[in-house]
């Protein structure tokens, strides 16, 4: 079992089923998570969760890569570019550079 925190935003989009995908630096917490294992994605703003299955792991050299390669509407529903999905991830502290160390993790779930 795997705990991720998210945005309230992000979170409510898991729950209504749009967001089917989580973005995440692979740094070596991500790389202990294995295709069938669950995730307990916590909501930051009232700590409701949701628990998703691991269905499976998309790798990639940058969040740019990720993003060509997968919907953006599956993995960041409402933004509309590439340009603007990157600007999100890179505007979490440290992401951009560990990116740059670690690579990026598409993780699909159920």
């Amino acid at each position: 079992m795997h705990t991720m925190s998210l945005q309230s935003y992000w979170f409510q989009q898991i729950k209504d089923g749009h967001k089917m995908y989580e973005g995440r630096v692979y740094d070596s917490k991500r790389r202990k998570i294995q295709i069938n294992d669950y995730i307990v994605f916590t909501n930051e703003d009232n700590d409701e969760k949701i628990i998703k299955k691991v269905k499976e792991l998309h790798i990639f050299s940058s969040f740019e890569e990720m993003l060509n390669h997968i919907s953006l509407s599956l993995i960041l529903p409402g933004i509309l570019s590439v340009e603007e999905g990157i600007s999100i991830y890179h505007n979490i502290p440290l992401y951009k550079e560990n990116a740059l160390i670690y690579g990026v993790v598409a993780i699909e779930f159920y």
